[in-house]
């Protein structure tokens, strides 16, 4: 992971692509954890964010981040519901996915 993951982003980033890890497993080496979270620039979560923050989330990007806070500001969840997280910028939105039937 340490040698594919930068070449790939960058790779990813020179042309103007998203990298997508649409499921990640539990890192359980530290140090490969840390190294992982930190390639992250941003980051979609269609959960909700309170709970995995303070449960699943622990040692994500999302792990950090202060649950009673999340659950005042994001208190419901509903379907349709996502997060997206610029890591960078420290700035966390959230979305509605509405699906169509066209």
């Amino acid at each position: 992971m340490n040698a594919l993951l930068p070449q790939l982003a960058a790779v990813a980033e020179e042309r103007g692509y998203l990298f997508v890890f649409t499921d990640v497993q539990k890192i359980n080496d530290s140090e490969q954890n840390s190294f992982f979270n930190n390639a992250i620039s941003s980051s979609f979560l269609l959960d909700n964010i309170a709970e995995f923050a303070g449960e699943r989330g622990q040692k994500t990007i999302f792990g950090s981040m202060d649950v009673k806070s999340l659950k005042e500001d994001y208190a419901r969840c509903e379907k349709g519901d996502g997060y997206y997280y610029d890591v960078e910028a420290d700035r966390l939105m959230k979305l509605k996915f509405i699906k169509t039937e066209e």
